[in-house]
């Protein structure tokens, strides 16, 4: 008829509903196609376990983090698995340090006022069993101690392959293409290639340096002082990333007092304060 590709459009009330159709049949028959739909790279699932996962290790464990990184569907825990763990967290409304306790689970899967039967013996070891093989890579890359920019890029990057991601990738993108799906498949490969070279860009540019996000000169009345200081991180929009909660620096008149903590990947919601003794996320130094 003359007309060409681009003169022709397809238009649909819910369009993810038929998206991955399209992006599929269409270049089976070698038409092209270009989508205009948007959607947010973050809600990708190899982002969203990467981003998950950092936060894990920054804020502890919550449930929103936690299942959030589960339910990629990339990690090796299967759904029946990682369904009875998320009923038991709920139930028992475990948070924090009773992911990464010593002691073996010991809550009863069905709740108070029930007898310990067998079944519920062996569910009490499955889901033990469980949540060590989940949080202990996350406590690897917690107990990471360098913190140059090539340090924490290659925990990170480590952490990934012990989980197997790479492996896991390569099977879902093969799934994918079986199911008459390349573009998704393709887009598992492009988003696993930002997040490699986005690691190996931090590890060039910074690396062996701490990324410092700012100073600043204050004057001390007498030798000793202090100030409350928090941190917070906005992107170029003015979008608010992170935010520290305060912290009371002390300051001695003639030296140089640093303030290290993971102020990137800090919550911007809510917080309590943190005393400046407390050596985890935020660590004080007066030189």
């Amino acid at each position: 008829t003359g007309m060409r590709y681009r003169d022709i459009g397809v238009v649909a009330r819910d369009y993810e509903t038929y998206r991955h159709l399209v992006e599929s049949v269409f270049p089976r028959y070698e038409v092209p196609v270009f989508s205009s739909a948007m959607s947010d790279i973050l809600e990708k699932p190899i982002l969203v376990l990467v981003t998950a996962a950092l936060d894990i290790v920054t804020n502890g464990y919550t449930y929103d983090s936690v299942f959030r990184y589960l339910k990629t569907d990339l990690t090796d825990l299967d759904q029946s698995g990682r369904d009875e763990l998320e009923n038991y967290a709920l139930k028992w409304d475990i948070r924090g340090t009773r992911w990464t306790q010593s002691k073996a689970w010991a809550w009863h899967p069905r709740g108070y006022g029930y007898p310990l039967e067998d079944g519920d013996k062996e569910l009490l070891t499955r889901l033990d069993e469980m949540r060590r093989h989940v949080t202990t890579p996350l406590e690897r890359l917690k107990k990471n101690t360098d913190k140059t920019g090539k340090g924490q890029a290659i925990a990170l990057y480590t952490f990934l392959e012990e989980i197997g991601l790479p492996t896991r990738l390569e099977q879902r993108m093969f799934q994918l293409q079986k199911q008459g799906r390349p573009a998704i498949a393709d887009e598992y490969r492009q988003l696993w290639e930002i997040v490699c070279a986005g690691l190996e860009q931090c590890a060039w540019l910074l690396g062996d340096e701490e990324m410092e996000l700012g100073h600043d000169y204050c004057f001390t009345n007498g030798k000793e002082t202090s100030v409350d200081v928090a941190v917070d991180v906005y992107d170029r929009e003015g979008t608010l990333l992170a935010s520290s909660p305060s912290v009371n620096v002390p300051l001695l008149r003639g030296h140089l007092t640093e303030i290290r903590g993971r102020f990137l990947t800090m919550r911007t919601t809510g917080g309590v304060s943190i005393s400046p003794g407390y050596n985890g996320n935020i660590n004080i130094e007066i030189k």
